[in-house]
């Protein structure tokens, strides 16, 4: 394989992640996580938090968007395989929208932590 076939398949792949960018941001949910995510980063970062507090709680929300975008391409699956309404349909989701939650906890746990950490309580 040749160097310029390697960057092809990098531009590609970007090209790609853009579109499912495009994607993703259309989700309600989405949009939700990125909104108070960035509150949530903004407050820590306008008491002071350490920058490693900050590094790890920005991880924590790229994680959270790695798993909504999962879980979103798990329910355009099922919705093209299952277009009605099935067990099969709404466990599928139902996992999917778990995974998310548990993420979000996470990510909140941290936040709380490096938040009390900071204000010394």
């Amino acid at each position: 394989m040749s160097v310029f076939g390697s960057f092809s398949r990098i531009i590609s792949a970007s090209k790609n992640s853009a579109d499912g960018i495009l994607v993703l941001i259309k989700e309600p949910a989405a949009r939700q996580e990125i909104i108070f995510g960035a509150l949530a980063l903004v407050v820590l970062i306008l008491i002071g938090s350490e920058l490693f507090h900050l590094v790890i709680f920005t991880i924590l929300l790229l994680i959270i968007l790695t798993v909504e975008t999962l879980n979103t391409a798990i329910e355009c699956v099922v919705d093209r395989v299952s277009p009605e309404i099935s067990d099969f349909g709404k466990k599928t989701k139902d996992l999917g929208s778990t995974a998310v939650a548990f993420a979000l906890a996470a990510a909140g746990i941290y936040w709380l932590y490096a938040l009390l950490i900071t204000l010394n309580l």
